[in-house]
């Protein structure tokens, strides 16, 4: 979703809320499959996991940067924080970019769950620091 709902703290709420639980869900998964030693297919649910982070929050990403980041930029006042936000984004690219070498070289799945929850942890701080600022935003704080 772009345009009018990145700038919006409700709408923005519920993209980031939708991608997180999907995430959780599937780190989930491929926990469980892992303690019970199916490997092939945690595998699997990790490879989805990485599929379900690249169309959703690092596309979301994305369009923020290229429309709603671009417009905050032109304050001097927030520009920190927009970089701030891209940052996240680069870490979040950069994990995920991680996750997938470690399954194409079929190393430990524990370690790519371990970069999963880092994932989430991530998101969900940045998620928390942008719909902060949006609600700010919003509310004419800047």
């Amino acid at each position: 979703m772009s345009g009018p709902a990145l700038r919006k703290a409700d709408s923005h709420h519920l993209i980031h809320l939708a991608a997180a639980g999907e995430g959780t869900d599937l780190t989930m998964l491929a926990k469980s499959l892992l303690a019970n030693g199916k490997m092939e297919e945690a595998s699997r649910a990790l490879q989805a996991l990485c599929e379900h982070w690249r169309e959703s929050t690092l596309e979301h990403a994305r369009e923020e940067e290229a429309d709603w980041y671009l417009e905050l930029m032109e304050n001097e006042d927030v520009k920190p924080i927009v970089l701030g936000f891209r940052r996240d984004h680069f870490l979040m690219e950069r994990f995920v970019m991680e996750m997938e070498h470690k399954l194409q070289e079929g190393e430990s799945l524990d370690e790519v769950v371990m970069y999963a929850e880092g994932f989430l942890k991530l998101v969900q701080i940045h998620s928390d620091s942008e719909e902060k600022f949006l609600t700010q935003w919003e509310e004419g704080v800047w």
